[in-house]
């Protein structure tokens, strides 16, 4: 189970830049991760560049619980991102969404993970992630595993949390 908070700068600096900022807390451990522009290629590949670190968890449970305060958990990740956008002090959460996340190692150093994501309201979706150093090659891989369990590829059009900040908005008062 991931749970997963999305914070930006007043204003929503980060997101305008294409920038994302997310804490994940999975088994006991927290994350901070930056992903940088989301590509997507022909069939629904995503690829971005992601800049990502453990941090301790008792502080970043407390700046989740708050809303407020991730700055101040320090670190390379946010230090690198702190000299892009200045001072970090204001970041507030923006959103929230909660993952059940299987994992499976194929080899190569390639890890199918499939998702069932709650965004708020209750909506709930399932993905394929894979992750992998040769998206072309991958994409064949699952391609011939969907279609030997005679399953239908869908590719998505949208992030995680370009789908969350859409549900977000349509919820929004």
């Amino acid at each position: 189970m991931q749970q997963n908070y999305y914070w930006d700068l007043p204003g929503g600096a980060m997101r305008a830049a294409r920038t994302l900022l997310r804490l994940r807390f999975e088994g006991g451990h927290a994350w901070v991760t930056v992903k940088g522009p989301a590509r997507v290629s022909a069939g629904g590949i995503f690829e971005a560049e992601e800049d990502e670190e453990e941090v301790a968890i008792a502080p970043a449970r407390r700046a989740a619980r708050v809303g407020s305060g991730l700055a101040a958990l320090g670190g390379g990740v946010l230090e690198r991102l702190q000299a892009r956008f200045g001072d970090l002090a204001a970041l507030e959460v923006w959103g929230t969404i909660e993952n059940l996340r299987r994992r499976f190692a194929l080899g190569d150093g390639t890890t199918l993970e499939v998702d069932r994501t709650r965004f708020p309201g209750g909506i709930v979706d399932w993905e394929l992630e894979v992750e992998c150093a040769d998206p072309a090659a991958c994409r064949a891989a699952i391609t011939a595993l969907l279609d030997r369990a005679r399953a239908r590829y869908r590719p998505q059009t949208q992030t995680k949390s370009e789908r969350l900040a859409h549900i977000a908005e349509t919820l929004r008062p």
